[in-house]
C-alpha cells in the first residue's frame, strides 16, 4: 500500500491483480500500534474487499493487537518483542 496515490501509471494506492472482491491478508514486518495496518485496511474494503487477518515478521507488543482486533483483524505474528529481547 501506498501512503497516497502516484499521480501518474495507474493512479491506484495499491498494486496487483484485478481482484472482482474477495479476502485479502495484510502483510507487516514490524507492528507497533497497528495505524499503518489500519489505514490500509481501510482502504482496501472501500475497494470491496474484506480484510480479517494480518501477518507481521514483529510484534512489538505496544498495542497494535488490541488495535487490530478492535477493527475486526486478527494478528499472527512469527515473534513478538518478547521473544526477541527474553523480557
Amino acid at each position: 500500500m501506498r501512503k497516497e496515490a502516484k499521480g501518474y501509471g495507474t493512479c491506484k494506492r495499491a498494486e496487483g491483480a484485478d481482484l472482482s472482491a474477495g479476502k485479502i491478508v495484510l502483510v507487516e514486518d514490524v507492528v507497533s500500534t497497528g495505524g499503518a495496518l489500519l489505514d490500509a485496511a481501510a482502504a482496501i474494503r472501500d475497494g470491496g474487499f474484506e480484510v480479517s487477518l494480518a501477518i507481521c515478521v514483529i510484534d512489538r507488543e505496544t498495542g497494535g493487537a488490541g488495535n487490530l482486533e478492535k477493527d475486526g483483524i486478527k494478528l499472527l505474528s512469527l515473534f513478538t518483542q518478547k521473544d526477541i529481547t527474553g523480557e
